[in-house]
Order: structure tokens, then C-alpha cells, then sequence
């Protein structure tokens, strides 16, 4: 007889990692998918907040990702485009370190395949592209997927779907975002020979790139993730390339560190964004959505790894109140709705939607930038909302 595992995860990165590690502790059968073979480059920011951190930690994940030396990050360096700047160091927070990383996904999300083959209850398959669901009814019995020329089924009771923005399994339930108001845009590239690097991320709102920002964030004593993002409701995204030029070209920061510098042959590249601020459902019967392909992204700054960590967890938590029979009146969806809405929607999701509109005005970025320059307590507030360590609403505060 065919095993029917109790959840199958689709995708492998932070979000199928943190739900596979949550329901193998709790003694489930789980199958892990993806369709990249490992290690695999990954385009995004790097920046691992403290928040992340907290998360990573509870995974049992913080040794094998110190063993990766990351490099760490005390403060946030922020510029308005008046030139006014802030140093925001990140608050000491009962809970939570007061540092942060900057690590390339290649290799964080490498650490995280390998720690979840540690564990005898987890099945992972790589270069597995699925391809549909299987139906039975109106019931999801499970997913058909190819590997390399051989279409395969496996069933479960559950699946995780974490196969990020452009989600197969969203998309085939109707689910998929493709609201354009709730979508971003970045691309970055990695340099060499950066000078002036230190524990400290750069972000920096760039006159000439407005509404877009840039960033640097050091990934080594003298490399670092450079990019730009922009707000796909506001500016088109084909201008990306033409922003990221204009920030290394504009901005005086950003001048000044890679002057010497060398942009890394292959690793210019872009990426959307599916914004937390999409007002649609994240799961259907017995199929949830996580991370990129629940739309679980900070409206504010394009960051997705903390949110990707925690959504799989609450996937798991969530799948593992269906198996023990807890669901009584309620779809296991529903009971994933309420307790993503309750963690994200308030705390961080819409406050952060307002204040992505608020921060593409010259005049209110000025503004915030020059009261956290003048209030320490506000530069505090600053990094520790950037880092997850407060809910964005705090930051409406010091506007």
C-alpha cells in the first residue's frame, strides 16, 4: 500500500524548513519537495533581523548557522534625501538578541536542507518539480510531481505549500497574489572590494531613486549585498535597472564604499515581491500557504525571511490541530486564517502597507529620519521594528 505521509511540504526554503522541523518534534511523517537542487542561490537581501533570530533559535538552527560565520549586524544606518542620517543601534529587548546577521540564502538555505534530514521522521526529495494536485471530490488527497522524465503522486493528509511567489499550488486554488497594489519589486547584486564595511546595514532613500530605496548590507569584511526596491503600485518595475544604476551612481553613500569595488560576475538579479498587505485567504480545506506563497512578506521593507520562519510554524501548529482531531466546526484553514491574521495582519501588515506609502514622500521620510536622529528612544523604535523586535505600529508613532 502506497504510504500517505500526514504532511507533504512543497518547497524547501525557510518556510517548508521551519514547518518541517515544527511537525517532525510533534513525531509526524513529513515529505519535503523541491524543485532546486541544493545548494541553490536564492535572490534576496540576506538580512537575518533579530526576530529571525529568535525563531532560528527555537528551530535549534543557531548553531549550525553560527558555524557559518555570519556577519553581524549591530545597527541600522538610514539617510533621508535632504542627507540628514541616523545610526539606530537595535534595542535590548528581554527575548531577543540585540544583533542581527547578514548571510547569503545560498548558504542559509543550504543549512536548513541539511538539518531537516537530520531528523528520521522527515523525507526530503530535491529536483522534484510538482506539477498539480490530486482531487478526489473536493478533497486535496495530495500532490503529482515530476522528477527528471518520471511523473510521481504522493498523498498526504496535509500540505504545506511553500513553493514560493509564483506558488503552483496557490495559483491552482485560486489563491495566487496577483494584486498589483500588493506587490514589490528589488534586484541586487554582490560586490567585492567595498570599503568602509562595518556591523552596521545601510539603508538609504536615495533622491533620485525615490520612490525606490538602496541598500548595503555586508555580507563580509569587504563584500556586501547591494539593491534596490520599489513599490509596484506606485513605479513600474522594468525601471528597477535604471533605479539600482542611479543608486550606485547618486548616491553619495553608496559612491563612496564601492569606488574600488567589483560587482560579482552573474549575481545581478531581480525578484517580486508578494506583499503581507494582500487581502486573500492563505489556505484552502487542507492546503495551507506559506512564506513567498502566502503573500507573507513586510509590506515596508521587502523582508520575508522572519515572516517566512514564523508562517511555517504556524502552518504546522495549525496542520497538527487537524490530525489530532481539534478542527470541530472549522475548516483547518480557517484556523489558519485567524491565527496568521491574529500574529501578522495588525501587529505588522497593515501599519506596514500605510507606511510604505508614507515613506515614498520626500518630505515625511525627511521628516521621521531627522526625530530619530534627535531621539534615541525613536532610533530604537526605528531598528528594533525593522529587526521584529516591535510591531511597525509603534513606528506610526514617530511621524
Amino acid at each position: 500500500m502506497e504510504k500517505r505521509y500526514s504532511a507533504i511540504i512543497v518547497g524547501a526554503g525557510p518556510a517548508g524548513c521551519s514547518a518541517a522541523v515544527t511537525l517532525a518534534r510533534m513525531g509526524y511523517d513529513i515529505l519535503v519537495l523541491d524543485r532546486a537542487r541544493f545548494p541553490r542561490d536564492k535572490t534576496c537581501g540576506d538580512g537575518l533581523g533579530a526576530g529571525t533570530l529568535t525563531l532560528l533559535d527555537r528551530l535549534g538552527m543557531m548553531p549550525a548557522l553560527k558555524a557559518l560565520r555570519p556577519w553581524r549586524i549591530d545597527g541600522i544606518f538610514l539617510s533621508a534625501p535632504d542627507g540628514k542620517k541616523v545610526l539606530a543601534p537595535i534595542p535590548r529587548v528581554s527575548g531577543y538578541r540585540n544583533y542581527g546577521y547578514v548571510l547569503p540564502r545560498k548558504a542559509l538555505d543550504f543549512m536548513l536542507w541539511e538539518q531537516i534530514q537530520q531528523y528520521d521522521n522527515v523525507e526530503t526529495l530535491e529536483g522534484c518539480q510538482v506539477t498539480d494536485l490530486i482531487r478526489e471530490g473536493d478533497t486535496i488527497q495530495g500532490v503529482e510531481a515530476r522528477t527528471g522524465s518520471e511523473t510521481r503522486k504522493f498523498h498526504s493528509h496535509f500540505i504545506i505549500a511553500a513553493d514560493g511567489c509564483h506558488s503552483i499550488i496557490a495559483r491552482s486554488l485560486g489563491l495566487l497574489n496577483q494584486d498589483k497594489r500588493h506587490h514589490a519589486f528589488a534586484v541586487r547584486a554582490y560586490f567585492d572590494g567595498v570599503e568602509d564595511l562595518s556591523s552596521i546595514i545601510e539603508i538609504h532613500y536615495e533622491e533620485t531613486i525615490l520612490p525606490g530605496y538602496g541598500w548595503i548590507f555586508p555580507t563580509g569584511e569587504n563584500s556586501a549585498n547591494v539593491g534596490v526596491g520599489i513599490m509596484n503600485r506606485i513605479a513600474d518595475q522594468k525601471d528597477i535597472k535604471k533605479l539600482f544604476d542611479l543608486f550606485l551612481s547618486k548616491n553619495r553613500f553608496a559612491r563612496k564604499k564601492l569606488s574600488h569595488a567589483t560587482m560579482r560576475e552573474g549575481s545581478l538579479k531581480g525578484w517580486p515581491l508578494a506583499n503581507g498587505s494582500f487581502p486573500g485567504k492563505r489556505g484552502q480545506g487542507n492546503v495551507l500557504l506559506a512564506g513567498d506563497a502566502g503573500s507573507f512578506i513586510d509590506p515596508m521593507s521587502g523582508e520575508g525571511i522572519y515572516y517566512a520562519l514564523k508562517s511555517g510554524e504556524l502552518a504546522a501548529s495549525t496542520v497538527h490541530c487537524g490530525l489530532a482531531e481539534m478542527t470541530r466546526h472549522k475548516t483547518v484553514a480557517e484556523i489558519y486564517e485567524q491565527l496568521w491574521r491574529q500574529k501578522f495582519l495588525w501587529h505588522d501588515f497593515r501599519p506596514a502597507y500605510l507606511l510604505q506609502n508614507l515613506l515614498t514622500k520626500k518630505a515625511i521620510i525627511n521628516y521621521a529620519i531627522r526625530r530619530a536622529k534627535a531621539s534615541p528612544a525613536n532610533a530604537k523604535t526605528l531598528a528594533g521594528a525593522i529587526s521584529h523586535i516591535y510591531p511597525k505600529g509603534r513606528l506610526l508613532w514617530n511621524l
